[in-house]
């Protein structure tokens, strides 16, 4: 994916963003998804795309299919052998939790517990060329 704004850190200049969607299936049909998002090389955290994807092909997945999932609570007690690896739990269990909302006809926000309309929310911005430009662009966010 094309970031709409390139993101600088001291590791260089990011403007091309690769990741994959998770789907998780009912018997049904119904569909929840959610998203990877580590980076392809470990300056961030030590999860990349191809890690994510080896941990969840070869061990998340299967994990899944040999266990009931009631709800989606149960997914981090399944998941409990698998050490570290959160982003690659997240991506599978955030299609989970998806796929729990539309079924019960609610929104994902409900699902998890949500109830205000409105949410502190954070941001990274990346490193800047000048003091102003980092001002400039933490105002307009």
């Amino acid at each position: 994916m094309t970031l709409n704004n390139p993101f600088t850190t001291s590791f260089g200049t990011m403007q091309e963003k690769e990741f994959f969607i998770t789907e998780a299936i009912d018997h049904s049909g119904n569909r929840g998804f959610g998203e990877s998002v580590a980076f392809p090389a470990p300056w961030y955290t030590e999860e990349t795309v191809e890690t994510n994807h080896h941990i969840m092909k070869d061990f998340l997945i299967k994990l899944l299919q040999e266990n009931d999932v009631r709800h989606p609570d149960d997914v981090q007690k399944i998941f409990k052998p698998i050490k570290r690896n959160n982003m690659a739990k997240a991506a599978l269990e955030g299609a989970i939790w998806d796929l729990y909302a539309k079924r019960q006809n609610i929104t994902l926000s409900e699902a998890l517990g949500g109830a205000p309309a409105q949410i502190n929310a954070g941001i990274s911005i990346g490193i800047q060329p000048t003091v102003s430009d980092l001002l400039k662009k933490s105002a307009f966010m």
